[in-house]
């Protein structure tokens, strides 16, 4: 969303993005932000942990997805600084984004709730898709979810490309 705030985009594809702070439902209390460590890894997520659980969590993404998730953010480590600002939200101006949106929230997201994601598509004026089924990392990694997000993505940008190669056009004559 920033990088299409300040630049020049066709469109978004936007899949369980942190919410601008115009899209928050409520403030992060005190206690919220304070309860994030200066760096962070998987396992303060709870995505490091035993199977049963994982799969639990992200009942989307079979063993081998899940191990792969797991390998993949293994010695992964975030910015608590900038986790604390998407909490808090970062500020969006929606009136400079004017391009094809499309907004996918997942149903078992444990990190962008999909009504937060409905709201930053609300937002952004977004075309919203849901996936009652899919996990956060299940929306590209499980293979009982991404290929229905793939799809859709598809035919999303299938419904748009016309006007998308226009625009291109447009920019390519204007330089």
């Amino acid at each position: 969303m920033l990088y299409a705030e300040r630049n020049r985009v066709l469109g978004l594809v936007l899949l369980a993005p942190s919410p601008p702070a115009g899209a928050l439902p409520r403030r992060p209390s005190e206690h919220e932000l304070k309860a994030v460590p200066p760096v962070y890894d998987a396992t303060w997520w709870g995505w490091l942990q035993p199977w049963d659980r994982l799969a639990d969590a992200m009942p989307d993404m079979n063993d081998d997805e899940l191990e792969k998730m797991q390998e993949m953010l293994a010695g992964a480590r975030e910015s608590g600084s900038a986790r604390r600002e998407r909490m808090l939200g970062v500020p969006v101006d929606a009136s400079l984004i004017s391009v094809p949106t499309l907004v996918i929230g997942a149903g078992l997201d444990d990190v962008i709730h999909p009504a937060e994601a409905r709201r930053t598509a609300d937002l952004l004026g977004a075309t919203y898709e849901y996936f009652p089924s899919a996990s956060h990392f299940g929306l590209v990694m499980g293979s009982e979810s991404w290929p229905q997000v793939a799809g859709s993505v598809l035919g999303w940008l299938e419904e748009r490309r016309h006007a998308m190669v226009a625009a291109l056009m447009t920019a390519g004559t204007a330089r």
